[in-house]
């Protein structure tokens, strides 16, 4: 069966997110598209095509589907789209970002310093001792372990600052707006409260430059971490030590 001129319109405001093993899932995103009329209720045609993208479906295929049922279907479909969203995006043992979304976030906030021109500030913090204490103590003690870590950063963070998991005991902070000493005096009450929990964690910073990317900033603060730690040879974490 055809698309009518009328539902191919409809059927470019119809977006789409992939689901493992399914169609992919149509999204609302507002008139011809454009996410800024994203408010505007959907128009029935609009609504089917949005649902026959989900399903696979020609849209002339929902012709007998009603106005308000086809809302109410569309309204649960963005739910749950935004749902999948989140999931995919957060870490579900330490609530943190996830890599890709992560990465993602920590690159518009280098765009965004760039544009204003203020300093930012990228740490990799590493989770002392981790596979020791899944060996000796199990799992569950770690995951508690990272989960401390995890807490621990966010409190000293502002909601718009990025926390990512970027393996399975490091953490990746951007912070945006704050100089490598600033962030640096973060890190060391981040460390003080931690050991009053018998957990120790590395870190190292670097402070963005002309020129750096992601990549390069994540490099040198890996660089410094290393060689803070080397330095201390065991020795409880200065984050003085750390710095790129």
């Amino acid at each position: 069966m055809r698309t009518s001129p009328r539902s191919r319109s409809a059927a470019a405001s119809a977006g789409t997110a992939e689901e493992p093993g399914g169609p992919p899932l149509g999204v609302w995103t507002g008139a011809r598209g454009d996410p800024r009329h994203a408010d505007r209720p959907p128009t029935p045609d609009e609504a089917r095509a949005v649902l026959a993208a989900s399903l696979g479906l020609d849209p002339g295929e929902l012709g007998s589907l009603t106005p308000a049922g086809a809302a109410r279907a569309l309204a649960r479909l963005n739910e749950l789209v935004r749902r999948l969203a989140e999931q995919a995006a957060t870490d579900e043992l330490t609530g943190t970002l996830r890599r890709g979304a992560g990465y993602a976030a920590a690159r518009a906030e280098i765009e965004r310093s760039r544009r204003t021109e203020t300093p930012l500030t990228l740490v990799v913090v590493d989770v002392d001792g981790l596979k020791r204490v899944n060996d000796r103590r199990g799992h569950l003690t770690g995951d508690r372990m990272l989960r401390d870590v995890a807490q621990g950063l966010a409190a000293a963070m502002r909601p718009y600052d990025v926390l990512v998991r970027f393996g399975g005991d490091e953490f990746v902070c951007v912070l945006g707006g704050v100089s490598r000493n600033q962030g640096r005096r973060r890190m060391a009450a981040v460390q003080a409260r931690l050991r009053s929990r018998d957990v120790s964690i590395s870190v190292g910073l670097a402070e963005l430059r002309a020129g750096d990317d992601l990549d390069a900033l994540i490099s040198r603060a890996d660089s410094a971490l290393y060689a803070g730690r080397a330095r201390r040879r065991g020795r409880p974490a200065a984050v003085s030590e750390g710095l790129a």
